[in-house]
C-alpha cells in the first residue's frame, strides 16, 4: 500500500501499526510459468492467493508416488506414501519443496512482511 493514492492513504490509516506476513507468491521460472499458464487458460481470472500451493501439493504427491514405486513399494498403502513424501524434494511453483524431518514442516518457506506505517 505504497504510493500517494487516496485509496492507499486510507488503507495505511486503517492498518496503522499493524504487522502482518503472508507466504510469498510464485517463485522462480517454474512459478512464473505456472502463473502464466493459469492466466492464459483463465483469461478473466487472477490466480488465487494460495493457488501455487495447490499446484505444489499435487506435484508433491505425484513425486511421492513415483519415488515409492521406484523403491518397489505400493504407494496406495498410506505408510509407504507417507514415509516417501518426507523424502521428496523438488522445485515447485512456490520455490524449493523439501520436508524438515524433525517436524514434518516445509523447509525454506518464504514469507513477505508488511509493516503498516502511516507515512507509507
Amino acid at each position: 500500500y505504497t504510493g500517494p493514492s487516496e485509496e492507499n492513504q486510507k488503507m495505511r490509516k486503517v492498518l496503522k501499526g499493524s504487522i502482518a506476513f503472508h507466504p510469498q507468491s510464485y517463485q522462480g521460472d517454474i512459478g512464473q510459468r505456472v502463473k502464466a499458464k493459469f492466466e492464459q487458460t483463465f483469461a478473466d481470472a487472477t490466480p488465487g492467493f494460495f493457488s501455487y500451493y495447490i499446484y505444489d501439493s499435487i506435484f508433491w504427491v505425484a513425486h511421492g508416488i513415483k519415488k515409492s514405486r521406484s523403491q518397489g513399494n505400493d504407494p496406495r498403502e498410506f505408510g509407504n506414501l507417507n514415509t516417501t513424501l518426507r523424502q521428496v524434494s523438488f522445485t515447485g511453483a512456490s520455490g524449493e519443496i523439501k520436508v524438515r524431518p524433525q517436524s514434518n514442516d516445509r523447509q525454506n518457506f518464504g514469507f513477505a512482511f508488511l509493516n503498516a506505517r502511516p507515512d507509507g
